[in-house]
């Protein structure tokens, strides 16, 4: 993650967008939404909204979305960048869009989840899903364990859905000899505390599977990026390297604050980088958690071990 003096970088948001949409398991959503003609959905920490560009095609027509984020830059962004799409699409009598500006750290304010929140008061609520791109391997156990709860005694969340979830699967082609260390230092960084307690980072897709199925469907599905030749070639080169350069940055950045240099690695890597000659693949993973009284004919159900949704 890259981080600006208030939040996320901007720019490394908009960049991860292509990337995230393309890799994302469209097939999940469905499962939520059959049957259902109209849906609320929470998008927490939605940085300039890339979640509702995603998901809004595939959910039905009638929508409500509220937007939180505590960095009320973004979160202008996103309410701008949004309503844009939404006009662009012609979508804009059928969704509506709020946004607020939230605090996470202490978990979800009881308002956010209000079913009259933007809504008509007296109205039975329409399901409603809870979703987050890019946050739990940010969050403590604490924090999610927390979040879960809260959740499962909130009859009208239907769904919880958290996208590109960090697996610790990280690998790089060609290989080099310091690609070990440099990914061990990057995952002990990721555990610091980001504001919700000692993050999760690499256990994070583990954790949200096992934590949500002791009281819901869960299923999985993959969403890793795979940085190579035909993401280039479809990202469009000048897109795709500044995404690399970003990524790589990030490496070096994790390693040096936990005293390994990794200066003469990135070097390396980065004239990889420009002569198109690298790969790097980072590992996520998609999690749907749905009530059981909602899982999918499929097979989806409450269990230890989640049910794994292929993407191909």
């Amino acid at each position: 993650m890259k981080e600006s003096t208030t939040g996320f970088d901007p720019h490394w948001l908009s960049l991860r967008e292509a990337v995230d949409h393309a890799v994302r398991p469209s097939q999940l959503v469905p499962r939520f939404a059959a049957g259902t003609e109209a849906v609320r959905v929470v998008d927490l920490a939605c940085g300039t909204g890339s979640n509702l560009r995603y998901l809004s095609p595939l959910l039905p027509a009638r929508q409500r979305w509220l937007l939180l984020d505590y960095d009320a830059a973004l979160l202008a962004e996103a309410g701008q960048r949004c309503s844009a799409w939404l006009a662009k699409h012609g979508r804009t009598d059928a969704v509506t869009l709020d946004t607020r500006r939230g605090d996470l750290s202490a978990g979800i304010p009881d308002a956010v989840i209000d079913p009259s929140e933007g809504g008509t008061h007296g109205q039975r609520p329409e399901p409603t899903m809870v979703t987050a791109s890019a946050l739990a391997d940010l969050v403590s156990r604490e924090w999610l364990e927390r979040f879960a709860d809260q959740l499962t005694t909130t009859d009208h969340v239907q769904a919880v859905l958290l996208a590109t979830v960090y697996n610790g699967a990280v690998s790089f082609d060609p290989t080099d000899q310091d690609d070990q260390a440099v990914i061990d230092a990057f995952h002990r960084n990721m555990h610091r505390d980001k504001g919700f307690g000692p993050a999760l980072g690499a256990e994070a897709a583990r954790a949200v599977s096992t934590t949500f199925a002791q009281n819901w469907a869960v299923m999985e599905a993959d969403s890793t990026w795979n940085l190579d030749s035909a993401c280039r070639l479809r990202m469009g080169a000048a897109v795709f390297d500044r995404l690399l350069e970003f990524q790589l940055g990030f490496f070096v950045d994790a390693a040096t604050a936990e005293g390994f240099d990794a200066s003469a690695w990135g070097a390396r890597r980065d004239l990889q980088r420009s002569r198109d000659q690298l790969t790097i693949r980072v590992g996520h993973t998609d999690v749907l958690a749905a009530r059981p009284t909602n899982a999918n004919p499929a097979g989806a159900r409450r269990a230890d071990t989640p049910s794994r949704i292929p993407t191909a």
